[in-house]
């Protein structure tokens, strides 16, 4: 087979170097760089390569199901689901480059074998389409280049979070980083609290984490690390056991931030997205309780917009528990 007219069909040597490419791509990441997802529904740099992967072995299939004569439509692939369904950000990067690249190799030797008159035998794809082998193999080149392209932008987007506060919904995983964000958030009190009252403080923090009444946990993450929390509950009665409150509205707890990441806005966040899903839930006003003991989470409250809700407070002893309320479709914080 003449060398420029194979050129002229397909660019082997580009679809080889696509492994290289990827290598490159990748280098020097961490594991946790590698799985880093921007959102739950995004993939990661690790599913690029394992949905890479699986297209080159439907590419395979589709080159030999032509070449075999068949007059079968080419198969689709549901491309999100196969990287779900695999679990394909459990597994290794490199792991999946070793196999794509075996497999490049492999389809190298097929290549080789291949005349003009192979190169240029069609089936009919998923769209009806009629598509030959060339096309295919350059089709599957330029794939891999638009996926380097969401490589490098995966990785601007995990450089960036480092410095941004993201703030999501809980996972079962994140629990024991919460009960560590809420103990340290609360730590400054041990000291004006009595340790009888203050280990029952400890315990509350406990016992709220595993509620089975809490409707909704949100987290902070900065630098991939937990630093904060909040709990929102739909009523007093499932906030506190407190139906005489009479509060019908979702009533926030618990909001913790690490002493290490404070004056950054966490807690903002954190009640801004409360706010936030509030609101989705038809609700008109965000409620919460605290004391005179957190004097600064009150001046905070205060000027996000919260204003004092006296006919819903109450006493836990000697303590005036203040009620706090946010008229939410009102409220500068959603509009910011």
């Amino acid at each position: 087979m003449s060398q420029s007219k194979l050129q002229d069909l397909v660019q082997i040597d580009h679809y080889l170097h696509t492994y290289e490419q990827l290598q490159q791509a990748i280098e020097g990441l961490s594991d946790e760089q590698l799985r880093w997802k921007a959102a739950e529904d995004k993939w990661s740099i690790t599913e690029v390569l394992g949905h890479l992967a699986d297209h080159n072995i439907v590419v395979s299939f589709r080159i030999r199901e032509i070449l075999s004569d068949s007059v079968v439509q080419l198969p689709a692939f549901n491309q999100d689901r196969w990287v779900a369904g695999q679990k394909t950000n459990e597994g290794n990067a490199a792991d999946i480059l070793t196999f794509y690249n075996h497999l490049l190799n492999y389809n190298r030797l097929l290549f080789h074998r291949l005349t003009i008159e192979d190169w240029n035998k069609s089936g009919i794809n998923f769209k009806g389409e009629s598509v030959t082998i060339a096309a295919i193999v350059q089709s599957f080149i330029s794939h891999v280049q638009l996926h380097l392209g969401q490589i490098a932008r995966i990785k601007q987007e995990e450089s960036d979070s480092q410095n941004r506060v993201i703030i999501r919904q809980a996972r079962s995983s994140d629990r024991d980083a919460v009960v560590q964000v809420l103990l340290d958030a609360y730590q400054q009190y041990e000291i004006t609290l009595d340790s009888a009252r203050w280990e029952q403080y400890k315990e509350n923090i406990l016992q709220a984490i595993d509620s089975p009444t809490t409707k909704s946990r949100l987290v902070a993450e900065l630098d991939g690390q937990i630093m904060g929390s909040v709990f929102i509950y739909e009523s007093s009665e499932s906030a506190y056991g407190a139906p005489g409150l009479e509060i019908h509205s979702p009533i926030i707890r618990l909001l913790g931030v690490s002493r290490q990441a404070r004056r950054r806005g966490i807690a903002t966040e954190l009640i801004r997205e409360s706010a936030k899903l509030s609101l989705d839930w038809g609700a008109d006003t965000l409620y919460l309780h605290t004391s005179d003991l957190m004097d600064s989470a009150v001046r905070l409250y205060e000027r996000l917009g919260f204003e004092r809700a006296f006919d819903k407070e109450f006493r836990n002893g000697d303590i005036l528990v203040k009620s706090y309320r946010l008229r939410l479709k009102e409220s500068a914080l959603l509009q910011s």
